[in-house]
């Protein structure tokens, strides 16, 4: 019989244990067990139920809800089972060396899964009716964390760290590499399907170039135990290496600290945090060293190397009319094409007023003024004159 007993553990019936809806139990009206045994084998037929359920929801996932985080889980949670599976070989030992094994021994052995399977059994059930999928599995799961029962709370943080695995490689490809490996949308970080006639056509202008508008955080995704402000840095972070990751040549110089070394620094800093128990400080400390490196690239690519206060001083000088003079010596040069309709060299001429009035101001000199034109649009303003653009060639 205990062999029988084995296989109704492990989820199998025969003919002493029975299939009664979805519950493993002892057939009915069995004359050589007494009803005390009947009740204690019933009991011990709840785990056999408990993991028959659990293993088939492992090997056969709810059909619609596939996924890198579903498949975690199932890891994470077919290694908590692996305990089960080797306490049942060790009584299987038993057994065959010890004719005199009693059913106590069993109760004894497996009584900490009566705890365990129906937390687990539980929180797989929510899963799978309410289709959870995604970042949201963290939540699930992180919620049994705090659970008041040890066992059920190293059960569950065992299962959180298999789906951590694929939260910090989403992590480390996206903050380091720019890349977002979400390839069933899951990640709480994600891209626009469909991007607006206006935006797609600034997108075209290089293929290197990719706007912020691109991604976006979806906050129904985000799990309760990472703040808000921690995501914003890391979108911040992988912005700044799709923005600016990559030099003239195409050459990767990711966050630029490939040079010193962080990069691989930061990564086995993500890495070490896939195999801990989640820590709200700790993983904020990393995120923000990660996107502390990511600004001072910014900063380097931006301020440094673009010449931004150069840039800057030209926007108020010729677009703000900071330069007010030659604005003015422009309009006294140009006030006789101003006055008249616009022909096929008035543009030409209008340019020509213009570097005359830097000229006349001593700015012909300027690189900025030699990157100015003034272009001429159709049409004439409510006083009856023509309208004029400036635009700089970078």
């Amino acid at each position: 019989m205990f062999h029988e007993l084995l296989f109704a553990l492990h989820g199998f019936t025969g003919n002493i244990f029975v299939l009664e809806g979805r519950r493993i139990c002892v057939l009915k009206d069995i004359s050589f067990l007494h009803p005390g045994e009947v009740e204690v084998l019933n009991r011990l037929c709840l785990l056999g139920t408990s993991y028959k359920y659990l293993q088939d929801f492992i090997y056969s996932p709810t059909e619609g809800s596939q996924g890198l985080y579903l498949q975690a889980y199932c890891t994470g949670l077919n290694k908590v089972m692996n305990s089960y599976t080797q306490c049942l070989v060790e009584l299987e030992k038993e057994v065959m060396t010890d004719q005199h094994i009693s059913l106590s021994h069993f109760q004894h052995q497996l009584d900490k899964y009566h705890l365990v399977f129906p937390a687990l059994e539980q929180l797989t059930e929510h899963i799978k009716k309410q289709k959870v999928s995604g970042c949201r599995i963290l939540d699930a799961v992180y919620k049994y964390t705090s659970s008041g029962i040890p066992l059920v709370k190293e059960a569950a943080s065992k299962i959180l760290k298999s789906c951590h695995h694929i939260l910090y490689k989403q992590l480390t490809a996206w903050m380091l590499h720019g890349i977002l490996l979400d390839p069933s949308k899951e990640f709480f970080i994600q891209k626009r399907e469909t991007v607006e006639p206006e935006i797609s056509k600034e997108l075209t202008v290089s293929s290197e170039r990719r706007s912020l508008d691109v991604y976006f955080l979806n906050p129904d995704l985000l799990p309760s135990y990472i703040l808000s402000r921690v995501a914003e840095k890391i979108l911040f972070a992988g912005h700044s290496v799709c923005c600016f990751g990559k030099d003239q040549t195409g050459s990767s110089t990711y966050l630029g600290v490939t040079t010193c070394g962080q990069e691989d620094y930061f990564a086995q800093q993500l890495f070490a945090l896939q195999d801990k128990s989640f820590c709200s400080l700790e993983f904020e400390e990393v995120i923000d060293q990660i996107r502390t490196s990511a600004s001072e690239h910014v900063w380097k690519v931006i301020v440094e190397q673009a010449n931004l206060v150069v840039h800057l001083r030209t926007v108020k000088d010729f677009y703000l009319i900071g330069r007010g003079e030659l604005f003015q010596a422009f309009i006294d040069q140009a006030n006789h094409l101003l006055r008249v309709p616009p022909g096929p060299a008035t543009e030409h001429e209008v340019n020509i007023a213009f570097q005359s009035s830097a000229h006349q101001l001593f700015m012909d000199g300027d690189q900025v003024t030699r990157k100015i034109y003034v272009t001429l649009k159709s049409g004439e303003n409510t006083f009856g004159e023509n309208e004029f653009f400036l635009a700089a060639s970078v």
